[in-house]
């Protein structure tokens, strides 16, 4: 039972019936209940609040007494009685669908707070339209005697069908003592897209990361996206015939609104047969997979064939449960995924084969990618922040960019001069990561998660031979170099102060400081480390790198799909920075 606060009521009732009657109205001033489709309240739970503030005492502005909204109360009226009792209820007192990719059905309740007179149910107005019915209604005219539910089992029954978005009014309407209560229903239609793409296929994820960068070449990065955008370029070849005229014709009158997208590369199969009404799925694995409580995954056979339905739970690393049944039955093998929900964008491309079949390009953008994927528990670090230092597998050449503020004195016809206000310059070269197995694509998205585009720096190792050892390397903090200029141009400075020694007799790779270096002669310098390395002979030295401090320079992270859920390519630019 709802509480209510009826100080002021009572102190009214002391000041006269009449002061009373017209302080305590209705205007909704605290909230009421809610109700869901898969949550209705029960009757008892749905008890109209009231208001005991003074009402508007203007008779012409009155609404028709014999018209309210569902559960509300006229101004007019009096509390203890209207409230509740000698009024019609119809519980829940909303209905809220949400998307809607499949039919649903919620159950309904019509309840007679009438104490002594019974009431005549005379008509339903179905403001929805089309794919919006009730079940099980009655004969009208349906008596309801007093207090009771008349004994009917109603539900609302909404399907795929009918107009795209409806936010409107079921209207019930009661004639004995005239009363229509209205109870607001709404909903936003989504057709699957049910078509799998071609590989390989590209996905984006877009941040968006000011960078305020300081005159010494310092940067403070702070990110004005809470999730990054997720976009999908799908190509689909569609064979000329039904298949493509089915598909043209859902563009033709839903490009403009909302779909639903599989995620094809999260998907698995269907371990134990499903029949209908089931609410527990059996899987080969929920892990490495964005499935939500509360969001929304897919059992598909084919675009005849297939059931939304919303995550309650996942018990085990095998099960997936629903809050409601499924409408088929399925087999074992079928495949079960996420599902998102985005639009397309204004402008699709397609191109025709001489045999007729179709070749369509269709960016999706998702609408649901509030989530936060960020770990980096699958990845090394130095110094607390991620090491990215397997293989950078760039294809073809790898473009290199060096960079350096410069200030330029000039007047054309004196002396000139330059300078930087800059300690050194910074490099800007490409990071490929391949990730290969759910597991590896997983770990990879979870950290592009934790990174967010340009905000978070990290180290990533050069992969380049930037030191050549020409002697054993004799355990202690020196190590002797071919000299490369280190001493000369480098000094220490960051980003370029810390290597990784990587050996190929089976040795973990060694990351050090530079503390300081020193030349030995014109072809050897001699490096200082922070901490000690074993002894090793020249032939076991594989390669010292420098690993830099960078950060991403573009906040549009690439991830090409190569070989469905079990190769993945993701490239972008990445530039050293002070930190």
């Amino acid at each position: 039972m709802v509480e209510v606060d009826n100080t002021e009521l009572i102190e009214a009732l002391l000041a006269g019936p009449h002061t009373a009657r017209n302080a305590a109205v209705y205007k909704r001033t605290r909230p009421r209940p809610v109700a869901t489709v898969d949550e209705p309240l029960s009757v008892a739970e749905s008890l109209p609040l009231i208001d005991t503030s003074e009402p508007a005492n203007n008779p012409k502005n009155q609404p028709p007494q014999n018209e309210r909204d569902n559960g509300q109360v006229a101004e007019w009226s009096t509390p203890a009685f209207e409230t509740w009792w000698e009024s019609m209820h119809v519980v829940p007192r909303s209905f809220v669908f949400g998307n809607l990719l499949s039919s649903q059905s919620a159950p309904v309740e019509i309840y007679s707070a009438f104490r002594r007179l019974s009431q005549n149910y005379t008509s339903f107005v179905n403001n929805g339209g089309a794919g919006i019915s009730i079940s099980g209604q009655p004969g009208f005219p349906f008596t309801f005697v007093p207090q009771s539910d008349g004994g009917l089992t109603l539900s609302v029954e909404v399907s795929t069908s009918g107009q795209p978005v409806v936010d409107t009014t079921l209207d019930w309407v009661f004639s004995t003592v005239p009363q229509t209560v209205k109870t607001p229903i709404s909903l936003k239609r989504v057709v699957l897209f049910s078509i799998q793409p071609e590989l390989p296929y590209t996905e984006r994820l877009q941040w968006l990361t000011d960078v305020l960068e300081h005159v010494d070449g310092s940067e403070q990065r702070i990110s004005a996206r809470k999730s990054p955008r997720q976009i999908f370029e799908w190509n689909f070849i569609m064979e000329d015939g039904p298949e493509r005229a089915f598909y043209q014709n859902i563009l033709f009158d839903w490009q403009a609104r909302i779909f639903g997208l599989p995620m094809w590369d999260e998907l698995t199969r269907v371990t134990s047969a499903v029949t209908a009404s089931d609410t527990t799925i059996t899987v080969q694995s929920t892990a490495f997979a964005d499935y939500r409580v509360g969001g929304l995954f897919l059992i598909f056979t084919d675009k005849n064939t297939f059931d939304v339905l919303e995550l309650d739970s996942t018990p085990g690393p095998t099960s997936l449960v629903s809050t409601s049944g499924t409408n088929n039955s399925y087999p074992t093998g079928t495949f079960v995924m996420p599902l998102r929900t985005g639009t397309a964008k204004s402008q699709i491309s397609s191109s025709r084969f001489i045999s007729g079949d179709a070749n369509t390009k269709i960016l999706f953008t998702v609408d649901d990618n509030d989530v936060d994927l960020a770990d980096l528990s699958a990845w090394n670090s130095y110094n607390g922040k991620l090491l990215i230092d397997g293989c950078n597998s760039v294809r073809g050449q790898m473009s290199e960019t060096f960079v350096q503020d410069i200030i330029e004195i000039d007047n054309p016809v004196g002396l000139y001069s330059l300078s930087s206000p800059w300690p050194n310059g910074k490099r800007i070269s490409q990071l490929a990561l391949l990730a290969k197995g759910k597991e590896g694509i997983w770990n990879v998205r979870q950290m592009l998660y934790a990174i967010r585009g340009k905000q978070t720096s990290f180290y990533a190792d050069s992969f380049t031979k930037d030191f050549t050892i020409d002697a054993d390397i004799a355990a202690g903090t020196l190590i002797d170099v071919a000299n490369v200029g280190y001493t000369q141009f480098v000094q220490s400075r960051q980003p370029r102060n810390v290597i990784r020694i990587q050996y190929n007799n089976g040795d973990p790779d060694d990351l050090r400081e530079i503390l300081s270096s020193a030349e030995v002669d014109a072809t050897r310098e001699s490096l200082t480390l922070d901490s000690s390395v074993a002894a090793h002979t020249e032939a076991e030295v594989k390669k010292i790198s420098y690993v830099e401090k960078v950060r991403f320079d573009s906040d549009n992270i690439l991830i090409r799909h190569e070989i469905g859920d079990t190769t993945t390519r993701t490239t972008s630019p990445i530039k050293t920075v002070f930190d």
